[in-house]
């Protein structure tokens, strides 16, 4: 919002007619000034911090849960290649290369 909403930031361009009428007539902005109401930028201010502990703690889970993950083990490549070069018709070509 801050890189495109005129009312965070007035110096952005849009001003969502549709959203913007809807938020004035139930208080939210002031139509004179075209920004939020200070009434509903205290109640953001006020919820913002709790959102904030929501957020660090689904965060703290998420990483928690990632670290209780086990290490996939890869298969043993260069075992498997050498057993289709065993089995290959070009093995005595191949190693007489290497």
């Amino acid at each position: 919002m801050n890189e495109k909403c005129g009312l965070v930031n007035t110096a952005n361009p849009c001003r969502c007619a549709k959203k913007t009428r809807s938020f004035m007539q139930a208080g939210y902005v002031d139509p004179n000034r075209m920004e939020f109401t200070r009434s509903r930028l205290a109640s953001v201010s006020d919820v913002a911090p709790h959102r904030l502990n929501e957020l660090e703690t689904l965060e703290r889970k998420h990483a928690e849960l990632f670290r209780d993950h086990g290490f996939l083990a890869s298969p043993d490549l260069a075992t498997r290649l050498r057993e289709l070069i065993d089995q290959s018709p070009f093995d005595g070509e191949i190693n007489s290369v290497c």
